[in-house]
């Protein structure tokens, strides 16, 4: 990543800082995410910037910056802590040694004797136990920045577990739905379907004996379409006279082809109470228009103002008014 390469470690600290453009600061995080060498030297670059923030250095604006910005984890937080407290373990051991110097147990002077050889024993052993200071506190710093990484890894592990299990959940929820929405669908077509078959046999019966007609017909063309739907102009009010006798009504609807595959129908009375409704239609191409049969029967009508409201149906289940028609029945009972 030569780009982030040539990044100077102020840059770094502005990223860190949130001081960068949006664009900026999603550049170099693409770089380091995908270069481990690069993460890396981020990574020491923050260790540094905590140092300083501990010790101090920051300027004033710096300062807030990192305590407005970079303090927003609790990562960053506890790094902080544990860098605070190291520097005041330091301090501590630093002044014990001072303290030591100040007080020496011998005066020698080095002009006039040399040292002993209970004076060098004593040096080295002050010596060795520097050096094991100075080695513990090695070590307790990588433990803390291995323990800090494994930390952050393991919350990430867990924040991507649950998206995916999140994800799942919905992608299930989403079939289930569809499942409901096709079997909906499936039992609709079939009870359409045999009431096809009961009207053919009712129009049978009425062609042998035209004084017992049981079915009545009635064609809604494009031109009763009201304002609401596709139509334009003034609305039209269907009339429709039943005859006597009549226990089906049979209802042709015209209406402007669509892209839907499905259609539902209701049927409503003026106070826009729900007298009969019907899914799962499938439409007649006719020219440029398109054509649904509606079979009612005739007991659920009476004299009156009704609405009918056809409505397509896409693959989600969701409905969008596509006609709207007003009907005035009478009936010759």
């Amino acid at each position: 990543m030569p780009e982030l390469e040539s990044t100077n470690d102020e840059t770094i600290i502005s990223y860190l800082l949130g001081e960068l453009p949006e664009d900026e600061a999603e550049r170099i995080e693409r770089c380091y995410l995908e270069d481990e060498s690069l993460f890396q030297r981020l990574e020491k670059v923050e260790d540094e910037l905590v140092d300083d923030y501990v010790g101090g250095a920051l300027a004033p604006t710096k300062q807030a910056a990192f305590e407005n910005y970079f303090l927003r984890t609790t990562e960053r937080l506890e790094k902080v802590e544990f860098a605070r407290a190291m520097a005041e373990t330091a301090s501590l051991w630093k002044k014990s040694r001072e303290t030591e110097v100040d007080q020496p147990e011998k005066v020698v002077d080095i002009r006039t004797a040399a040292p002993s050889k209970r004076d060098l024993e004593r040096t080295q052993h002050r010596w060795r136990e520097l050096t094991a200071i100075a080695a513990a506190l090695l070590f307790a710093v990588a433990s803390a920045g291995l323990w800090l990484r494994v930390s952050s890894l393991q919350r990430q592990l867990e924040t991507a577990k649950q998206e995916q299990a999140t994800l799942l959940q919905s992608e299930a929820d989403s079939r289930k739905h569809t499942g409901e929405l096709q079997g909906q669908l499936s039992e609709e077509q079939k009870q359409s379907q045999a009431l096809e078959e009961k009207i053919k046999e009712l129009e049978k019966l009425s062609t042998l004996d035209p004084s017992s007609r049981v079915v009545y017909a009635v064609q809604l063309g494009i031109d009763y379409l009201i304002g609401d739907s596709k139509g334009s102009g003034p609305p039209k009010v269907k009339a429709v006279t039943i005859p006597a006798k009549t226990s089906l009504i049979r209802i042709g609807v015209d209406f402007p082809k669509s892209d839907f595959q499905t259609f539902k129908a209701v049927l409503r009375r003026a106070d826009r109470s729900t007298v009969w409704n019907r899914g799962g239609l499938k439409p007649r191409l006719m020219r440029d228009n398109q054509n649904i049969s509606l079979a009612i029967p005739a007991d659920k009508i009476t004299n009156g103002e009704y609405d009918l409201v056809v409505s397509g149906v896409n693959s989600s289940g969701d409905s969008e008014s596509v006609a709207h028609y007003a009907l005035k029945v009478e009936r010759k009972d």
